[in-house]
C-alpha cells in the first residue's frame, strides 16, 4: 500500500480554511457593495427630490430597506427603495375611502382577485385593456355606476380616465399596483425597467397627483354632480344657412 504523503492533509485543511475564509468575505464584500449602491442611489435621489418636495429626510435603517419621509403639498409621504428595480411609496391622506380599491396592471399578479374584491369595468378599452380596478363588492357597483355614467360625458369621467392614463404610462415602470385603504392613505408598489423615477422626480411627481386625483374621486364618490348643461344664452349661436 502507498503512504498517503505528509503535506497531503495540510494542502486539504489549508483549502478548507481557504473556502470558509473566501466565501463569506465574498458574501460581506458583495453585500457592502450593494449597501453603498443603494446608499449612493438614496442620496441622489434625496437632493432631487428637494426640487419638487418639503422636508426631505434619506433614512438608513440598520434593519429595512432604505427610505425617504419627504412632504407632498402638506401630506406626509414615505418612498422604500427595494432595490433598483422596485420602490414603494406611501401616501397619508386627510380624508378615507369606504372600502379598499386597488388598480394594478394586468401582468402584476397570475392569481385572481378572490371573491373579496369585485372588478370593475370602466367602459373604456384603453384602461380596461390594460390594468384592472378592484373593490369591495359593495363599493364596486357604485363606482362602476360612475365609470359608466360618464359615457355621454354626465360626471367628471374625463378627469378619472385622464389619471388613470397618466398612471398606467409612467415611464421606466414595468408593473404597478396602487392601493386605497381605509384610514390608511394611498399605497403604490412599482416594478420597474428603467432607473426614470429615481433620475426624474417630475414623473414621481406626477404619479402622487394623480393617485390624490383618484383618491379624492373615490371619497368622494356619492357626491359627483353632472357636468351643468350650457344655457341657451351660452351656447354658441347658429349661423343662419343660406339656400
Amino acid at each position: 500500500m502507498h503512504s498517503v504523503p505528509d503535506w497531503l492533509p495540510i494542502f486539504f485543511m489549508v483549502g478548507v480554511l481557504l473556502v470558509l475564509v473566501a466565501v463569506p468575505a465574498r458574501i460581506l464584500w458583495d453585500a457592502s457593495r450593494k449597501s453603498r449602491e443603494r446608499d449612493d442611489r438614496l442620496g441622489r435621489l434625496a437632493d432631487r427630490m428637494r426640487e419638487k418636495f418639503g422636508e426631505v429626510a434619506p433614512e438608513r435603517p440598520f434593519l429595512g430597506e432604505p427610505r425617504i419621509r419627504f412632504k407632498v403639498e402638506g401630506r406626509k409621504a414615505l418612498l422604500e427603495i427595494s432595490d433598483a428595480k422596485r420602490l414603494r411609496v406611501h401616501m397619508e391622506e386627510d380624508s378615507s375611502v369606504p372600502l379598499p380599491i386597488v388598480i394594478r396592471s394586468r401582468r402584476w399578479s397570475m392569481w385572481p382577485a378572490g371573491p373579496s374584491l369585485s372588478k370593475i369595468s370602466t367602459g373604456d378599452p384603453i384602461i380596461d385593456d390594460a390594468l384592472e380596478i378592484l373593490a369591495a363588492p359593495t363599493f364596486a357597483g357604485f363606482l362602476s355606476d360612475r365609470f359608466l355614467d360618464g359615457m355621454a360625458g354626465e360626471t367628471s369621467r374625463n378627469d378619472l380616465t385622464d389619471s388613470l392614463i397618466v398612471l398606467k404610462g409612467l415611464p421606466g415602470v414595468k408593473r404597478f399596483e396602487f392601493r386605497f385603504a381605509p384610514d390608511r392613505g394611498v399605497a403604490a408598489d412599482l416594478r420597474l425597467s428603467t432607473e426614470d423615477l429615481i433620475h426624474r422626480v417630475d414623473e414621481l411627481e406626477s404619479l402622487l397627483h394623480h393617485l390624490h386625483q383618484l383618491h379624492e374621486r373615490f371619497v368622494t364618490y356619492d357626491r359627483w354632480e353632472p357636468k351643468a348643461e350650457a344655457s341657451d344664452e351660452e351656447k354658441p349661436a347658429k349661423k343662419d344657412r343660406k339656400g
